[in-house]
């Protein structure tokens, strides 16, 4: 159970880190599922996936290496248990009202050396038919850190509100998995920003960020040697 004192930092900043939401075991049993479908040992349908360009990246299957997995708890009962997580609806019910319902999940895959940068945006410019009350959980599975891409935060940002995005294609390209056609993802025009006010929030495998869908956040490209694996769960204020 969150304290109070967690609670007002979420309300002031707009996020919360925890640095330990799951025991190492339950982290194992994430990454031994991606490693299943990245192996080929497990198939999920391919529109689950966002991938990398197949003429230059493809995972152990030899299939395109994916960026993003959605709603990997609707295909396996390993990932279902932690969106279910008892410790995470406390933790949502904490931050959103005691009447809460999952909205959404996906891993994001950051491979060393090849994965892009993900820029400032706001999850509720993706999720414009959602409750106010939205609060995803970034999970880390592997320990993020300055080097591989851990997520930074502009504090306070989500008393901004609702803010224009622009698209743009990222390098590497992001494709459908469903018909391989690229893609545009969103973000607050870079000269909107003023990055000396964000602020990097390591965490260890295991731990998590909180954050409101209006949260300003991004992450860098993963510079590193190591894998930058997440699994977010978000959830919603039951309406």
């Amino acid at each position: 159970m969150l304290i109070r004192q967690q609670v007002g930092s979420f309300v002031e900043n707009g996020y919360l880190k925890l640095d330990s939401l799951l025991n190492p075991a339950e982290v194992d049993s994430l990454k031994e599922c991606l490693e299943d479908v990245l192996h080929g040992r497990i198939e999920w349908p391919r529109r689950c996936f966002q991938t990398l360009d197949a003429g230059r990246y493809t995972a152990p299957s030899g299939a395109p290496m994916p960026e993003g997995i959605q709603l990997p708890a609707g295909q396996d009962a390993r990932f279902r248990a932690i969106a279910e997580h008892p410790h995470l609806v406390a933790a949502m019910q904490a931050l959103i009202g005691p009447n809460v319902t999952r909205y959404t999940d996906q891993v994001i895959l950051k491979t060393p050396g090849i994965s892009p940068a993900t820029h400032f945006h706001q999850d509720g410019f993706y999720w414009r038919n959602t409750p106010e009350k939205t609060v995803n959980c970034w999970i880390a599975l592997d320990d993020a850190e300055l080097g591989n891409g851990c997520l930074r935060f502009l504090p306070g940002s989500h008393r901004l509100g609702l803010q224009e995005h622009e698209r743009y294609f990222d390098e590497p390209t992001l494709h459908s998995g469903e018909t391989g056609e690229p893609f545009q993802r969103l973000r607050i025009p870079l000269d909107r920003v003023d990055f000396s006010r964000e602020v990097a929030e390591p965490v260890r495998a295991g731990g998590c960020l909180f954050f409101l869908k209006y949260t300003w956040h991004r992450s860098d490209p993963n510079r590193s040697s190591q894998q930058r694996r997440a699994y977010a769960v978000a959830y919603r204020e039951a309406v």
